[in-house]
């Protein structure tokens, strides 16, 4: 990959493993590179709410937007590319 490109393939552990998202990232040395994922998980939250001897438990559910990835920092070492990689979560 002389070019300065970098590849690369993100399995979503929940699918089939022949299901593959792919996303390509391009960068030059020593310049970091990342890649994200967006997911809205749910949130459950149960209240009590109470009226004179009665109590009455009320569900709700709310989503919340959870973002994923990873910091992508290409070096060369000769003939060779180092990647350091580490993960971004927010």
């Amino acid at each position: 990959m002389g070019d300065g490109k970098l590849e690369a393939r993100l399995l979503d552990a929940k699918r089939r493993l022949d299901e593959m998202d792919m996303q390509t990232i391009m960068t030059i040395e020593s310049r970091p590179a990342s890649t994200h994922i967006m997911q809205s998980i749910p949130i459950r939250k149960v209240r009590n709410l109470r009226s004179g001897n009665q109590i009455t438990e009320v569900e709700s559910i709310r989503f919340k937007d959870v973002r994923t990835g990873l910091m992508v920092l290409p070096r060369l070492n000769d003939d060779q590319i180092i990647l350091e990689v580490s993960p971004q979560i927010t």
